[in-house]
């Protein structure tokens, strides 16, 4: 397991105390998911977080993030996050649990 991989887990554990939180897996990557909605994986690497569009361009015009494109796809909702960084990546985990959650 990578470091990337392990540091989304650690993540993930903190997490699981919150009502809805299950393990998953989409695009054939183990995720983290809120009811019937994902929230993150680590993918390629990276974080990939589910939040609104309008957080999504944020991150990637602060250079914080950088767009999902798997397959070549953008997806809107979608960011990736290349720093290894578990302050930031629960604060955005937490951002994602209350966008998808209903």
């Amino acid at each position: 397991m990578s470091s990337v991989e392990e540091l989304f887990w650690d993540c993930a554990a903190e997490l699981y105390n919150v009502d809805g939180v299950t393990e998953s897996t989409i695009f054939g990557f183990k995720c983290l998911r809120v009811d019937n909605q994902f929230v993150g994986m680590p993918a390629n690497n990276q974080l990939w977080v589910k939040l609104p569009e309008e957080r999504v361009n944020q991150l990637i015009e602060t250079g914080v993030g950088v767009e999902c494109r798997p397959n070549g796809r953008t997806f809107r909702e979608w960011v990736s996050i290349e720093k290894v960084d578990e302050k930031l990546w629960l604060e955005l985990l937490n951002e994602s649990i209350d966008f998808v959650r209903p």
